[in-house]
């Protein structure tokens, strides 16, 4: 049996809580952009009465990568916090992965809610 020299091949380090602040707050700011083309000009079309075409792709999108941002922006959600390796060997959400994913769920819902409510005051059908 051969010995394995564990120096050459170090772990990969967890990135840190900052580096992951940052990466929440960019995916804040591209979600913001993204917003303004999916859902502000689409809105900005059917305010004036004009005819309109939109995304749902980009509609829902748009607000779940803002959650995501958050999400990583306050809380910790590196390696190992909100999904863990099982016994099986297959990943396994933790407490805070069930929460995560929760809220993204009621992000999803409340903006479908909310974009078909909106366009139906405007006198469109939506969905």
């Amino acid at each position: 049996m051969q010995d394995v020299d564990t120096s050459l091949n170090p772990a990969k380090p967890a990135p840190s809580l900052a580096r992951s602040r940052v990466g929440g707050l960019l995916i804040m700011l591209v979600s913001l952009v993204m917003g303004y083309f999916f859902i502000w000009i689409p809105l900005q079309h059917a305010r004036t009465g004009a005819s309109f075409s939109y995304s749902m792709k980009g509609v829902l999108i748009t607000p779940a990568f803002f959650y995501m941002g958050c999400a990583t922006l306050v809380t910790d959600l590196r390696d190992g916090q909100a999904f863990t390796i099982g016994p099986d060997g297959k990943k396994r959400a933790t407490r805070k992965g069930w929460i995560f994913i929760g809220g993204f769920l009621v992000v999803i819902a409340v903006t479908i809610t909310a974009w078909d409510l909106y366009l139906k005051s405007l006198g469109y059908s939506a969905l």
